[in-house]
């Protein structure tokens, strides 16, 4: 009989957050106005101890985001050992959202030192190379492979440049227990009719 595992809750300064994810600017509002109607904040965001006293943000960085658009400056959260594996596994969320796809594929074009590349099916492969940004996967089956071979930062600018194309849309957060496939992507699109963009992300 496996033990089970309690993440250890406290109440620390947003302040001493270190974040390391692209913020939704349209989902952090919406979490704003949910925790001030509701009155509490529901998942608490998961950090690890970091350096001098800080933590390092693992997941929840929207809720973080929304507890100091409220104006507060403490926050509670689920504080994990980062270096134990029964206590964290790294997986990526997925979005789902609704966009005029002629301009996405067009603004990214734009962006410096990308490079877009269509593919006949979703092939989960594709997140484990080391530049890939993201994989596009449409309503109508087309796929798209974006990467850029710049640094690791500037691959994340690019990142949080293309959530940026959709961040006042609602954007549906979707994960996969076992690796997406064109099959499992389109059971969310028939899940959500109202979406036609799936973007994967790779998982560092």
């Amino acid at each position: 009989m496996s033990a089970i595992f309690y993440p250890d809750l406290k109440i620390v300064a947003i302040s001493h957050i270190k974040l390391q994810e692209y913020v939704q600017r349209g989902r952090m509002k919406t979490l704003a106005e949910e925790i001030k109607r509701e009155g509490m904040l529901r998942n608490p965001p998961i950090v690890t101890n970091f350096f001098n006293n800080t933590y390092l943000h693992l997941d929840g960085v929207n809720r973080i985001t929304a507890v100091a658009l409220l104006k507060y400056l403490t926050c509670l959260v689920q504080v994990v050992d980062y270096g134990d594996p029964t206590h964290v596994h790294l997986s990526s969320w997925s979005h789902l959202t609704s966009v005029d796809k002629e301009h996405v594929l067009s603004s990214i074009r734009k962006l410096p030192a990308v490079t877009m590349k269509e593919t006949k099916r979703f092939d989960h492969r594709i997140l484990f190379r080391p530049y890939t940004i993201c994989v596009l996967a449409f309503a109508d089956g087309s796929v798209v492979e974006v990467s850029t071979k710049k640094s690791f930062t500037e691959l994340i600018t690019r990142m949080g440049s293309i959530v940026d194309l959709y961040a006042d849309t609602r954007v549906e957060r979707v994960f996969s227990g076992s690796p997406w496939t064109t099959e499992s992507i389109r059971v969310r699109f028939e899940r959500f009719p109202e979406h036609n963009l799936f973007v994967a992300f790779p998982t560092f």
